[in-house]
């Protein structure tokens, strides 16, 4: 016997969907920028790359494009 979900419970899990995708694109975009940061070697040029880089992610409204 098949279940059929009301479309207020198919739209709301469509919503939680689009939410996890941001959340995780984003966070695989700002491990990327992470390791790229990781990789150079003054520390100026690293703490400027994190600043710039790295932390927008964690502002949460202000993710580099």
């Amino acid at each position: 016997m098949e279940r059929k979900l009301p479309k207020i419970q198919v739209s709301l899990i469509s919503e939680i969907s689009d939410h996890v995708i941001f959340i995780k694109e984003n966070v695989d975009k700002m491990v990327d920028e992470r390791k790229k940061a990781n990789n150079l070697i003054d520390s100026e040029n690293k703490a400027t790359a994190y600043c710039d880089k790295v932390k927008p992610y964690f502002d949460g409204d202000s993710v580099p494009c």
